[in-house]
């Protein structure tokens, strides 16, 4: 059976950083990158001609935010799954890239198969969000628990309110995990469903 390969373009306003992520790339059979941009019109440009399954792009580049980009491609190509790669973990990016639909959100300092990861499993449908960027979309969010409850038909579940509220309180999910008689791998589950359920998208 012929294998159905990951197209990515990878969009970075530094060359040697790109340079990096296609050398690790290029030692996977099923991923294969069909173009890299060092701008957000480039990237654009090269969308028509290259047709990625893939695009993952930092939040900020020479010509426009990350943001930007993001909403043009969600809008214009919505079947390409987006995810970020960037150095930057403040708050406020990872709820501003979340709200423009990205699908994974990872940091530069991780390893070369956690990206290998994200991007099969971001293709395979799911959302891509580290433990500590999780809990900074959870806690730069205010929704109540009412507002909560009332979201339908991906309300919370009585646990996620329970880690949300923690994590609203400042605690880590380790400490969640010691509060509740649950492991770490536990809430970091219930993290991110906490986010994907909470209009990440919206």
């Amino acid at each position: 059976m012929e294998r159905t390969m990951i197209r990515v373009l990878l969009v970075d306003g530094h060359q040697m950083f790109r340079e990096g992520v296609c050398s690790c790339l290029a030692n996977d059979p099923d991923i294969c990158l069909v173009g890299q941009a060092g701008t957000a019109a480039e990237a654009v440009a090269l969308i028509p001609s290259t047709q990625p399954t893939v695009m993952v792009f930092d939040v900020r580049l020479p010509d426009a935010a990350g943001f930007d980009l993001a909403c043009q491609v969600r809008s214009e190509w919505p079947t390409i799954k987006l995810v970020t790669l960037t150095g930057y973990d403040y708050t406020e990016y990872v709820r501003a890239m979340l709200r423009a639909g990205v699908d994974g959100y990872i940091l530069k300092s991780a390893s070369h198969s956690s990206l290998v990861e994200a991007i099969r499993e971001v293709v395979a449908g799911g959302l891509v969000l580290p433990p500590q960027i999780a809990a900074k979309a959870v806690r730069g969010s205010s929704p109540t628990m009412a507002v909560a409850m009332t979201r339908e038909p991906d309300s919370l579940t009585m646990r996620e309110l329970e880690v949300m509220e923690l994590v609203h309180q400042g605690f880590r999910n380790g400490e969640i995990g010691e509060r509740l008689t649950i492991s770490s791998r536990t809430v970091d589950a219930h993290v991110s469903n906490i986010v994907a359920k909470m209009g990440a998208r919206n």
